[in-house]
């Protein structure tokens, strides 16, 4: 069995999912990945399962978004760009399993924005805090995510 973070709009099929607990982590971690929490159906919640099950309650179900293994630590990255209209951006990524093009925008535009990749960083949660604190206390790097002068 494994801990897993599920996230999603409206009524879950899947008892397993229906049942199961919201905690900061789940909602943490759906945030980390671009949920948006815009409505009132919107639910995160953390699920035991093994991969199978976690598979077949969320591979058919249109009201599941998203899910991702919660680990006691996490292997992320951090992409630093802008979008189309010049508005700076920082994602993270899941760097044991994505790459860092994974998470960027407006790539298929020519002339995409440039990006610079900080990383990878050991962390406990998709917490914004816990990552901030990681990027902070990186040795090779002199970035400030609240401020994107420090970026390039």
């Amino acid at each position: 069995m494994k801990k897993f973070y599920v996230w999603g709009t409206g009524p879950a099929q899947s008892a397993l999912i229906r049942e199961a607990e919201v905690s900061q982590e789940a909602i943490d971690a759906a945030l980390a990945h671009d949920f948006v929490f815009d409505s009132p159906d919107d639910w995160a919640v953390e699920v035991e399962a093994s991969e199978d099950e976690i598979d077949e309650a969320t591979r058919f179900d249109s009201a599941v978004a998203g899910y991702t293994e919660a680990k006691e630590g996490m292997l992320i990255g951090v992409v630093l760009t802008y979008t189309a209209h010049k508005k700076p951006i920082w994602r993270t990524y899941d760097a044991d399993q994505e790459s860092p093009e994974n998470v960027l925008i407006n790539r298929g535009v020519s002339n995409p924005p440039a990006y610079r990749v900080l990383g990878p960083y050991f962390v406990s949660s998709y917490n914004e805090a816990v990552i901030k604190e990681a990027v902070r206390n990186d040795p090779y790097e002199s970035v400030d995510l609240d401020d994107p002068r420090t970026w390039f």
